[in-house]
């Protein structure tokens, strides 16, 4: 009598497991709308009645596709860019002069070349050592720009 009443219960546990995650696919109108388009193809390619594929079982694929779906998006987001060496000086003067305006700052770039950071600020770019001692450039119009986003990056700490 026992085996039975176990296999009641776990029969019992499996539908009320199953009928609560019917409920909550059932709230997303996407899945829903996933769910009968399943269905409806079946019905409408003559798929026999007893081949066909109940409802709660096309939201659960459409679920686990949705699953899919988004493990595949934050696996390709990509990382945060971070700072460039350049940046991160201009951040380091921003910090101690955060009123600091673009002539300014180019003054104050001009007192670190040469240096660590930058080799040369020429009449039209800034050259500087990049990560892993990289030469790179920027444009001395663009300095208004990294100044905004230093300001930004402070900012938001």
């Amino acid at each position: 009598m026992s085996t039975f009443e176990d296999i009641n219960t776990r029969i019992r546990g499996f539908w009320t497991e199953q009928n609560r995650r019917a409920e909550q696919r059932l709230r997303n109108e996407l899945l829903v709308a996933n769910g009968l388009q399943v269905v409806a193809g079946e019905l409408q390619r003559g798929t026999p009645v007893g081949c066909r594929t109940d409802l709660h079982a096309a939201l659960g694929d459409a679920d686990e596709f949705r699953g899919e779906v988004l493990r595949q998006q934050a696996s390709s987001g990509g990382r945060a860019r971070k700072p460039d060496a350049l940046q991160e000086l201009i951040i380091g003067i921003v910090r101690r002069y955060p009123s600091i305006k673009r002539d300014e700052l180019l003054e104050r770039l001009r007192s670190h070349a040469p240096g660590p950071v930058i080799v040369e600020i020429a009449d039209e770019e800034i050259a500087f050592q990049g990560a892993a001692g990289a030469s790179k450039s920027a444009s001395l119009k663009g300095l208004k720009d990294r100044l905004t986003r230093a300001r930004k990056a402070l900012n938001s700490r």
